[in-house]
């Protein structure tokens, strides 16, 4: 049985038959599950950057352009039919916390 706390997972990407979670304490976890599943059950509190890729938006350094870069370094190029949307999600995150 694997726990995941929402507020230390950085990103769930997809590969191939596997999901890969990275958590903000350097853990990251392979698992031969559905990331469709996944993206259901952490779905509503992360934002998709493009397909098989959902990112927590307290993880997210700085919208850039068509950039998106993470806290831990890595950074994802947004499609342009996903960058209006994109930014418009983590605009109501960022006021929310506030």
């Amino acid at each position: 049985i694997h726990v995941f706390h929402t507020e230390k997972v950085i990103k769930i990407e997809s590969d191939r038959h596997y999901t890969v979670i990275c958590c903000s304490n350097n853990r990251t976890e392979r698992l031969l599950i559905n990331f469709s599943y996944v993206a259901e059950l952490f779905g509503n509190k992360f934002i998709e950057i493009r397909r098989g890729l959902l990112v927590n938006p307290g993880f997210i350094e700085k919208i850039s352009g068509v950039n998106v870069i993470l806290a831990d370094g890595s950074s994802y190029i947004l499609p342009k039919a996903k960058k209006d949307d994109v930014t418009a999600k983590y605009i109501e995150y960022i006021t929310e916390k506030n």
